[in-house]
């Protein structure tokens, strides 16, 4: 971002070019939260100001965070999050990582996540800092945040655009799948929009490919840390818990496995799960 280089990527250059030529309307969606472990706020307000710049209307979807960073956070980060974006940029929708970031493929979570940002459905409230404040008043805090519309903005641009902002894939796949791919059967779906053209910031997985274009396509790394170590004839020990194998060293390819043969993967059990900021246990939950 601070040098530019995002601009003049061709998928994000073709993006706003189309936005332009069709009047269509841009969605942005992602973590919402300063805590830098799935996105991050400064990259999304400059991009959000980049598209309102190119003369686009702009929606952001908010997803609170509340377990990477502390559980009453959120309210701090978007009042941080409107004063910093451009007049023309709106909140459309917030909700907590339950429904947006967890790993457990629950449908009926993702579903009223997707009814929120695709048909609207779902508590309206005046504005973004209301949905947080009353999520606070029935002691529903960041992570169970309940998706929630922004009542001005009920019935978005028929033509949509989904730039996506996560850092980590793991997270994001399921979602996109459930809003490009027709072919999606996780869960029921209301009905099949039509969205005119996506972006991620980066690419997903294969499948993703065909529906969705990557403004920094994925590198191919070599020299890494495993791969010096291997090189030098050492042993080494890696440990993940098992839900994080997706996005830590341990999960790789067959072919890297090969290529560092002295390795030992350890997968720590994940301690089980307490309710700590939702007055109830969520019933997808270990």
């Amino acid at each position: 971002m601070a040098s530019g280089e995002i601009e003049e990527q061709p998928a994000l250059q073709e993006f706003i070019a189309r936005l332009q030529q069709s009047d269509g309307a841009c969605h942005l969606i992602g973590a919402g939260v300063a805590g830098r472990v799935h996105s991050h706020q400064t990259m999304r307000f400059d991009l959000a100001k980049m598209i309102a710049d190119a003369g686009i209307q702009c929606f952001m979807h908010i997803w609170t965070d509340g377990r990477d960073t502390p559980p009453q956070s959120a309210g701090e980060d978007v009042a941080r999050f409107l004063a910093a974006l451009p007049r023309e940029v709106a909140i459309a929708t917030v909700c907590g990582r339950y429904y947006s970031m967890d790993r457990d493929s629950a449908g009926s979570a993702l579903a009223r996540l997707i009814a929120a940002m695709v048909d609207a459905e779902g508590p309206r409230f005046p504005d973004a800092p209301s949905v947080i404040a009353d999520a606070y008043g029935q002691k529903k805090f960041d992570e169970f945040i309940i998706p929630a519309c922004d009542r001005r903005l009920c019935r978005h641009a028929r033509r949509r655009r989904h730039p996506l902002l996560q850092f980590r894939a793991d997270r994001v796949r399921e979602i996109l799948a459930a809003m490009l791919d027709p072919a999606f059967s996780g869960f029921p779906r209301k009905r099949v929009v039509k969205i005119a053209g996506a972006v991620g910031m980066t690419q997903y997985s294969d499948e993703l490919d065909t529906h969705m274009q990557a403004i920094f396509p994925s590198q191919s790394l070599t020299h890494i840390l495993g791969e010096v170590v291997a090189a030098a004839g050492r042993t080494q020990l890696r440990t993940a818990e098992p839900r994080n194998i997706h996005t830590s060293p341990i999960s790789s390819t067959a072919a890297a496995r090969s290529r560092f043969p002295a390795r030992i993967a350890s997968w720590c059990p994940r301690p089980r799960w307490r309710p700590t900021t939702c007055s109830r246990k969520c019933p997808h939950r270990n």
